[in-house]
C-alpha cells in the first residue's frame, strides 16, 4: 500500500533516501501501523507516546493506529511552551 508521509523539524533527516522536501511517497507493507512505521524508518522511539506526535490525515493518533492505503501520516516532536 502507499502512504504519503511528511516528517517536521529534526524528523526530516529519517525520510527515504531521495527525498525531496519534506514530504514522499512511501509503498509499506499492508498491515503497517503508526509504530511499525517509525521503527521502519529509523527513528529512535521512546517509550512515551508523547515524545513523537503523528497524525493520520490530519488526526492525531496513537501509535497503535493502523496505517491505510492512500493515508497521509505526519510526525514531528511535541512543542514546548511556557
Amino acid at each position: 500500500m502507499t502512504i504519503s508521509l511528511r516528517l517536521f523539524g529534526s524528523l526530516r533527516q529519517y525520510l527515504p533516501e531521495g527525498a525531496a522536501g519534506r514530504q514522499v511517497r512511501l509503498e509499506i507493507p499492508e498491515g503497517t501501523n503508526v509504530l511499525g512505521l517509525i521503527m521502519r524508518l529509523g527513528i529512535p522511539y521512546e517509550a512515551e507516546e508523547g515524545q513523537l506526535v503523528v497524525t493520520i490525515n490530519d488526526v492525531q493518533v496513537e501509535h497503535s493506529a493502523p496505517l491505510r492505503d492512500g493515508d497521509v501520516v505526519s510526525m514531528f516532536e511535541p512543542l514546548a511552551g511556557g
